[in-house]
Parts: structure tokens; C-alpha cells; sequence
């Protein structure tokens, strides 16, 4: 249900517009943070990195963008600090914060090796068809990590 909703909520247009920006034109931020966060959700993209490197005593995860649409990032989670290795592939969507960067609830994990051809299917699809296919791939040649 997470992966459907979160391809539903970033990746579906209804009237030229991604449902999580009309559901944001209309939300009333209360404080500081949750304007942050909405800033943040308006600018999510999907992407596509690689795991260059591990801290795994401050939970963070250097990542380096593999697609034009990604930017070199510094993920932070707890569980995917202490289960993934570097050179792994991971497709997901973040939410960059002015203190930290985080996943958006979902991500697809590969094994080290598969870069060059995730890339070219990258480039073969878009939108809602692109997080459809490697929410796929990764259920067949996914790999097992902890994200929390």
C-alpha cells in the first residue's frame, strides 16, 4: 500500500497538476516545520543512486545521482545505515530538509553491479510508468535491506 500511495501521491497529474501539489496549494502550515516539509514534498523527484559510502554510528548514507533528475545526497535512516553496502543501487524519492535529506517512505534496492542497466530502463520510462517498472524490477532482483 505505501509504494502505491506514494507513486499515486508524487507521480499522478490530475489536471496538469501532481496531486501532492494540489493537495499542498491548500494545506495551512502551522509553523516552521511544516513549512520545511511541504517545501520539501513539493520538490521530491525520484531518483535513481548509488551508496558511496556508510556512517553507520550518525545513520547517514552518502548517496551519488545516477539520472539527471537526482543530486548527490545525504540520506539519513537508521536501518538502511546498518543493513545496506556500498555500491548498492537504490530508486527512491527525497525529501530534502534545510538539517537533513530523508526517503519519502519507499525505496527500491538493487545489488552492486546492475548501474549501467537501471540506468538505460531509467531513460526508457517516466513518470508514474517509470516508478511502476522498478517497483517491479525490485520484486523480482531486489535485495533484502531494513529501511525505517
Amino acid at each position: 500500500m505505501d509504494v502505491l500511495m506514494d507513486g499515486l501521491i508524487y507521480e499522478e497529474q490530475v489536471q496538469q497538476r501532481k496531486v501532492v501539489a494540489a493537495f499542498l496549494a491548500g494545506y495551512p502550515c502551522r509553523d516552521e516545520i511544516d513549512r520545511q516539509l511541504v517545501a520539501a514534498m513539493r520538490t521530491a523527484r525520484f531518483g535513481l543512486y548509488r551508496i558511496e559510502t556508510i556512517l553507520a554510528e550518525r545513520a547517514e548514507i552518502e548517496l551519488k545521482a545516477l539520472v539527471a533528475e537526482a543530486t548527490d545526497t545525504t540520506l539519513i535512516n537508521v536501518g538502511l545505515a546498518k543493513t545496506a553496502k556500498p555500491g548498492a543501487i537504490l530508486a527512491l524519492r527525497v525529501l530534502r530538509l534545510p538539517e537533513f535529506s530523508m526517503a519519502s517512505g519507499v525505496l527500491f534496492p538493487f545489488a552492486a553491479g546492475k548501474e549501467q542497466r537501471l540506468v538505460r530502463e531509467w531513460r526508457n520510462k517516466q513518470g508514474l510508468e517509470r516508478y511502476a517498472h522498478f517497483f517491479k524490477l525490485s520484486r523480482k532482483e531486489g535485495i533484502q535491506i531494513v529501511f525505517e
